[in-house]
């Protein structure tokens, strides 16, 4: 996924990690269903982390920009 430019770029804060999605890799499809694709993002991130709060912010897909906002549980 990286070589085809969906890497993220990521900020670390004391709370968590934002990841700016760079490149949508399904904006074609994300055109026509945009709240489809993105809630599957949304979703495969959320299966990623455990016990953790995570937030998308979802941008134009052919522009790309969709913020992901990771935040740590509170134990």
């Amino acid at each position: 996924m990286i070589r085809k430019g969906f890497g993220p770029e990521k900020t670390v804060r004391k709370t968590g990690v934002d990841l700016k999605l760079l490149r949508c890799p399904l904006s074609e499809s994300a055109k026509g269903r945009p709240e489809l694709i993105c809630q599957l993002h949304l979703g495969f991130v959320e299966g990623l982390v455990d016990e953790a709060t995570v937030v998308m912010s979802i941008k134009d897909p052919t522009k790309a920009g969709c913020l992901i906002a990771i935040e740590k549980a509170d134990k």
